[in-house]
């Protein structure tokens, strides 16, 4: 599977992740908690035919190139991408859990955004080992 959109429904899914990483970044600069964000991202759940892998697997890996291309901060993009990889993994019928945590560095302290699935790390490049877990949602 590439990351480059070949059919009209993955140009829309595209479009789709290119528009909510612009509002997630928007978000972010507003003062807003972080609770009431990730429950406005959160889809109302639905009947539907169980998980659609292969559009959640998409959707992250254009995250993940948009990301690349054009990161939110220098050092680094991982609560916007964390955030839009919670909104599609859920829309897709994946009850991932969004986590933040922390951690100490030579410099002072780090901090990491990932998600989960089932307790293991989901779509997670950067391991979270270490981290000291200090929010998740649900």
């Amino acid at each position: 599977m590439t990351a480059i959109p070949r059919t009209p429904g993955e140009w829309w899914l595209a479009a789709r992740v290119v528009f909510l990483l612009i509002v997630i970044r928007v978000a972010l600069r507003l003062p807003h908690p972080l609770p009431k964000l990730l429950s406005a991202l959160t889809p109302h759940p639905g009947p539907g035919p169980g998980p659609d892998w292969v559009t959640a697997d998409r959707a992250a890996r254009y995250i993940d190139v948009l990301q690349r291309r054009h990161p939110a901060t220098p050092g680094g993009s991982c609560l916007p991408r964390a955030l839009a990889l919670y909104r599609f993994a859920r829309q897709s019928g994946l009850l991932v859990r969004f986590h933040c945590g922390a951690r100490r560095v030579e410099e002072g302290v780090s901090g990491h955004a990932w998600l989960t699935l089932d307790g293991q790390p989901y779509h997670e490049g950067i391991a979270a080992a270490g981290y000291a877990e200090m929010f998740s949602y649900p």
